[in-house]
Formats: C-alpha cells, structure tokens, sequence
C-alpha cells in the first residue's frame, strides 16, 4: 500500500527526491495559479532550498500543457458567451487564443518548471508494465508511479487516487 505523508504533520528531513505531479505545477504556475494554490509554492520554495532533488516526466509536462490549454478552452468559450458544444480540436485550436495559451504553457515549462527540476529517464518495461499488469484505473497515473518507482522516488501530489496504490511508494501532500 502506498504511504501516505502529511507534510502538515511529518516534516520533510532534506533528502527526499520527488516526483512532483501536475496538480501541483497547476497550482503554482498554471493559467488558474493564485494565492490558494493550498500551500505547494511555500513548499515548493523550501524544498529548493534545502535542495531536495526535484523531478518531472514528460507525462507530467505533457498534462501539464494539456490542462493549460483545455482550462484556456473552458474560459474562451465563457469570454465568449458560446453556449453551444463546440470542438477543442476542430474549432478552438485553430483560434489565436488556442496559439497564445500553447505557446504560454510551453514558456511555462521551460521557465518555470525546468530550471526547478530534472527529468526521469523513460524505462520502456515500466510503459509495458503498465499496459500489461496495471493495478490502477488512470493509465496516466499509472505511467507517472511506475516512473516513480523505477528512479526511487516518491511523488508530491494533490491527487487522492495515488493512495489507492497498492504497491510500495511514499506520496506526499499538504
């Protein structure tokens, strides 16, 4: 089962390498950032710091840009009044307001999340394990704690559904 650590009531001891998961790069940079990011950009502050080995995968960076860009949609078609069911693929990437909020999380992640961090090496028997003998019901997840698993790190994340684990990994929250 995986641990469950509260950084409310377990303080961190300075050597944890973590895998930090997109919620918490939502919180602080992302196009919906703002004060109530729940206490991660003090924590992401103390954790370079003290400087703890922080790490990110392109799953991570991938859904990073992919929320970025379909809470952009979300907003346009509020900004926009557009009431109706239109397409994210067919009718809003196509737009400017599509290109700019690309082009802002992409910025995003090169200057602001990559200096902070390192990427994991993708281990290609961890992809298949995924596939082949999963035990959570978010390929995504699954892909992100088998990475995890495979560097020996934990993950900070805002993400009840990792605690389901069944597997050995330490998960981090506030």
């Amino acid at each position: 089962m995986a641990t469950d650590i509260n950084l409310h009531t377990t303080p961190l001891s300075g050597n944890e390498r973590l895998l930090v998961d997109t919620n918490i790069w939502q919180y602080i940079f992302g196009i919906q950032a703002s004060q109530n990011d729940h206490g991660y950009s003090d924590l992401l502050e103390q954790l370079v710091t003290k400087k703890n080995s922080l790490f990110i995968n392109a799953q991570i960076i991938s859904e990073y840009i992919n929320l970025t860009t379909r809470l952009a949609f979300k907003s346009f078609k509020q900004a926009n009044h557009i009431n109706r069911n239109i397409s994210y693929k067919r009718d809003y990437r196509p737009t400017p307001d599509f290109n700019t909020n690309y082009d802002l999380a992409i910025e995003s992640v090169k200057s602001e999340i990559l200096p902070l961090v390192s990427l994991t090496t993708a281990n290609n028997d961890k992809v298949q394990e995924s596939i082949y003998d999963y035990t959570m019901y978010d390929f995504n997840d699954e892909i992100i704690i088998n990475d995890a698993i495979s560097n020996r790190l934990g993950i900070l994340t805002n993400d009840k559904d990792y605690f389901d684990y069944p597997g050995r990994i330490k998960i981090y929250h506030l």
